[in-house]
């Protein structure tokens, strides 16, 4: 019976200490569009590139996906990935169900 409040008691601390600590946030950015960030001789403006940061606090993410069947159309793709087929294809320029040619690069919203 001893053991288990000795357990108790350090599962309780724990938790205590897990509670206590600052919530942790998250904020990324991506300055670099351009390759600007290298030009050190001007001071530019860096707002016209992509930045997410606590102001703008979501971001629209991407990836790339190289087609395969049966993941070869804005559709199929879209399903496998949980990507509205109609963004994937109007990211890439094309009908949500156009067959993408094999080892296709696909940009994926």
């Amino acid at each position: 019976m001893e053991e288990m409040l000795k357990l108790y008691l350090v599962c309780s601390l724990l938790l205590a200490v897990l509670l206590r600590k600052p919530h942790l946030t998250v904020e990324g950015q991506q300055i670099y569009v351009n390759n600007k960030q290298l030009d050190c001789n001007n001071d530019l403006n860096f707002t016209d590139g992509y930045a997410c940061n606590g102001v703008q606090n979501s971001c629209q993410a991407y990836l790339t996906f190289r087609s395969n069947p049966p993941y070869n159309s804005p559709a199929t793709i879209g399903l496998l990935l949980g990507s509205e087929p109609s963004l994937v294809a109007d990211a890439n320029n094309m009908s949500s169900f156009d067959i993408i040619p094999t080892d296709t690069q696909i940009l994926i919203r």
